[in-house]
């Protein structure tokens, strides 16, 4: 029986998408790479992703795709940062044409 793993993945829970992936890298196991793509409906490089998941006893779920640091982050810090001291500067440069 074919199933459409995209179809199902997409609506379930992350509980029942790691089962379904367990079953995959199962049936991958006993019936090779190339069945399993058939079976399921993927790419090869699907079910390689997730049987050398299994392999090396990571979970079965998806990965976050947030990156680790905000490389603007840093730019948006700088750019207040130097707006400040502009505003302090021409506040002291009042100050100091008062005297």
């Amino acid at each position: 029986m074919k199933i459409v793993y995209h179809t199902v993945i997409r609506d379930a829970t992350p509980r029942l998408q790691s089962a379904v992936r367990e079953e995959m890298v199962a049936y991958a196991t006993r019936h090779g790479i190339k069945p399993a793509c058939r079976n399921y409906g993927v790419s090869r490089t699907t079910v390689r992703k997730w049987v050398r998941r299994a392999k090396e006893d990571e979970p079965l779920t998806n990965r976050s795709t947030r990156h680790a640091n905000s490389p603007n982050a840093l730019d948006r810090v700088e750019k207040r940062i130097d707006n400040r001291i502009k505003c302090l500067e021409r506040k002291l440069d009042k100050l100091l044409q008062r005297i």
